[in-house]
């Protein structure tokens, strides 16, 4: 998943893993996923780990 897959943001918290996003995705599911920050832009950015809530 990419930062740009996500339709909706309701919160982004920078933690050590990454940067952790709750949101939804573009089939309307909420999802909890944590992104690896890099120098890309930021709609490039791929997900580490993903998991609907």
């Amino acid at each position: 998943m990419k930062y740009s897959d996500l339709k909706g943001i309701f919160a982004e918290e920078q933690t050590n893993r990454g940067l952790l996003v709750i949101g939804i995705d573009r089939e309307g599911r909420r999802v909890e996923v944590i992104f690896h920050i890099s120098t890309e832009s930021k709609a490039d950015w791929e997900a580490i780990s993903a998991r609907y809530l």
